[in-house]
């Protein structure tokens, strides 16, 4: 007899599904961390960029230029994961009023933590009235998922991965 085997059995497709079960029971917590070691970087690139954004226009205006966490993006007040502004403090526009913030960053998203100083203020020359950090980690931190952003006194910026607690 020539007889031709057509689809699969009930045994193959239970064992295709397990063997898929297993897999992905292990793949999906990497996949996560990936994602929030992907976000937790982007993030501290993005306060990076806004640390360095504020230098170099205190350079070019040769004059202060702060940077603050802000929660509605026109004052300084809030926190680092509600959004953060770059503004020249000394600035007023032509009706008295201050010039709007240089830039505005909104939210972060996720669960992101910011710990550190609620403002920086860079000088003329680009360096700092005080340096200071800050500190982005995700919750349920696993490995090395904190970033450290430190500010040193010359102005210098600088990001560093570090290990959870």
């Amino acid at each position: 007899m020539n007889r031709k085997v057509q689809g699969v059995t009930l045994i193959e497709l239970i064992i295709a599904i397990a063997v898929l079960a297993i897999l992905l029971a292990v793949a999906v917590p990497s996949f996560r961390i990936t994602i929030q070691n992907n976000r937790l970087a982007t993030q501290a690139n993005d306060l990076l960029t806004a640390f360095q954004l504020a230098r170099s226009e205190a350079i070019r205006r040769n004059g202060p230029i702060t940077i603050c966490a802000s929660s509605d993006g026109d004052s300084c007040g809030g926190t680092w994961q509600s959004g953060w502004i770059v503004f020249d403090p000394n600035a007023v526009g032509s009706g008295g009023d201050p010039e709007p913030a240089i830039r505005v960053w909104g939210a972060m998203s996720g669960e992101t933590t910011v710990a550190g100083a609620s403002s920086f203020t860079f000088e003329a020359r680009g360096r700092t009235t005080a340096g200071g950090s800050l500190t982005l980690a995700v919750p349920e931190c696993t490995t090395n998922q904190i970033r450290r952003l430190d500010v040193s006194a010359s102005g210098r910026v600088y990001v560093e991965p570090q290990d959870c607690p």
